[in-house]
């Protein structure tokens, strides 16, 4: 899935299916270091989406720690963390 205004790329993200369960992959920025919050938003929004219509149950987003808070205020749910 990927984010254009203007025919620009902005933002890119995938989700993969197994078995009544997707995950999607880390919402990147097309150019340069970050992607806007309000674009990951859209993306995750949109993979989510996607992922129900497609008959996931569950969504995961495996994300690294600092990328947690803002997954939360997004609406997403904590399900665990991993040790480094």
């Amino acid at each position: 899935m990927e984010l254009t205004r203007f025919d620009r790329p902005l933002a890119r993200g995938r989700v993969a299916f197994g078995d009544g369960f997707a995950v999607v992959g880390p919402v990147r920025a097309v150019d340069g270091d970050s992607v806007a919050l309000d674009h990951e938003a859209v993306i995750l929004a949109r993979l989510a989406e996607e992922a129900f219509v497609e008959g996931a149950d569950v969504v995961y987003a495996p994300v690294d720690a600092a990328a947690a808070d803002r997954y939360e205020a997004l609406g997403w749910t904590r399900a665990g963390e991993l040790d480094p």
